[in-house]
């Protein structure tokens, strides 16, 4: 693979206003095998005699499907994700926030989004789909990252970009964004970074822009 180009940045909002309805609900698509993972590492079951596979599975976002909670400014939304990983979804100020994990509504992903205005939903559309890549533990699925689209957009311009999600546990945040747009081979790019980056990226460090940028706003 092709080394990361990597900019720091940091793009972290903590309030929002005028909450409108977003939502999630799975739909478990064909799974994508890649190379297992290496002995030691920490997401791999040891001791049985298992073979455990990193992969794809996806959920397919679908508004009039989730649930609504009342907050202290406003209203989100929890909504089904992968078994016991709920998703957190709110919009403000034309923005959205999202977060996976066990508890997502208290992670930080839960307050991150883009500078840029953005939706993971294109056009008028109410479904967007969402990419986990996962390892399969005691015969469960275990997410490690998420992938989501934004569309994006600013008074100047319009564009795509790749948003990799940390999963581990109750703890969510966003690790890293590529311009859907510059990067021809984002996709794969956004999936280098979630196997590689992900388990180990600290919540505290602002997320990074990887790869060629200037196409799309962030």
């Amino acid at each position: 693979m092709k080394p990361l180009t990597v900019t720091t940045i940091s793009r972290d909002r903590r309030s929002h206003s005028g909450l409108s309805a977003f939502l999630i609900v799975a739909t478990t698509m064909s799974a994508v095998a890649v190379p297992p993972v290496r002995a030691g590492d920490g997401s791999a079951a040891g001791g049985h005699g298992v073979t455990v596979f990193q992969r794809s599975v996806y959920t397919t976002i679908d508004l009039p499907t989730c649930s609504r909670t009342k907050t202290s400014y406003g209203e989100s939304h929890i909504c089904k994700g992968l078994p016991g990983y709920p998703i957190y979804m709110a919009e403000g100020d034309l923005r959205a926030f999202i977060a996976a994990s066990t508890a997502p509504a208290k992670s930080r992903a839960a307050e991150q989004t883009l500078k840029a205005f953005n939706t993971p939903f294109k056009g008028n559309a109410t479904r967007a789909p969402i990419e986990w890549r996962i390892v399969i533990r005691e015969g469960k699925q275990v997410p490690y990252a998420a992938i989501i689209k934004y569309y994006t957009k600013n008074d100047e311009a319009q564009g795509q970009v790749f948003v990799v999600m940390k999963i581990a546990g109750a703890e969510t945040c966003h690790v890293a964004y590529i311009d859907a747009v510059a990067n021809p081979e984002a996709i794969i790019l956004a999936r280098q970074v979630a196997d590689e980056k992900a388990r180990n990226f600290n919540c505290k460090e602002p997320p990074a822009i990887v790869g060629a940028r200037g196409k799309s706003p962030m």
